[in-house]
């Protein structure tokens, strides 16, 4: 693939996890256009969108999650995604999000149960996020890790829509970003939810 006019759009590229895509982007030749901003209007996001061949989302709340802005600016972005006929979403949520008890063991279901109850509203945020994405019309993977780790590339990520995470499970955010991107221009899970840990 020559990658040397490609560009992707990231929101969230500030973040732990954005900045290890911005380096796994640049490492291959890939331009990466960055956009922050929590509450765009509609013009600046089609204006940012224009041009690229898609949007990687890596954005959330940190702790204690009281933010609550995911579902309502990923739907901005899907507008503004169509309005400017790019098709290509990649959108990064977690493993403990929504129904996905044949994923999880156990004791993960457990904290995943605990964490909806402590924090609805962040939760149903999320949710509902997926949601968004899922119904829109565009080429998209939702993509769902466990916990994230600072460690270096641990090899390829395991990937599939039926794997299993525990609370033992985690994947490096350089394991993830090179994961991401490949998903990215050469879809294995394209319109699909994908579960994924070293």
């Amino acid at each position: 693939m020559e990658n040397s006019s490609k560009t992707i759009l990231i929101f969230g590229a500030t973040g732990r996890t954005g900045q290890e895509i911005v380096k796994e982007c640049e490492s291959k030749g890939i331009i990466a256009a960055i956009f922050n901003k929590r509450s765009p209007g509609l013009n600046e996001l089609r204006q940012a969108v224009k041009n690229t061949d898609g949007v990687i989302m890596v954005f959330g709340p940190r702790p204690p999650y009281k933010e609550i802005y995911c579902h309502k600016l990923t739907e901005s972005i899907i507008e503004a995604m169509k309005a400017e006929n790019v098709l290509r979403l990649v959108c990064q949520t977690g493993a403990m999000i929504g129904d996905y008890r044949q994923n999880r063991s156990f004791l993960f279901q457990k904290f995943s149960d605990q964490f909806r109850k402590k924090n609805p509203q962040g939760y149903n945020d999320r949710v509902n996020q997926e949601k968004a994405v899922k119904n829109s019309s565009l080429n998209w993977t939702i993509v769902k890790p466990p916990r994230l780790t600072q460690g270096q590339k641990n090899g390829t990520a395991k990937a599939a829509e039926n794997l299993k995470v525990s609370l033992l499970s985690s994947i490096s955010r350089k394991t993830i970003a090179q994961f991401i991107v490949g998903e990215f221009f050469t879809p294995k899970f394209l319109k699909k939810t994908v579960f994924v840990k070293n």
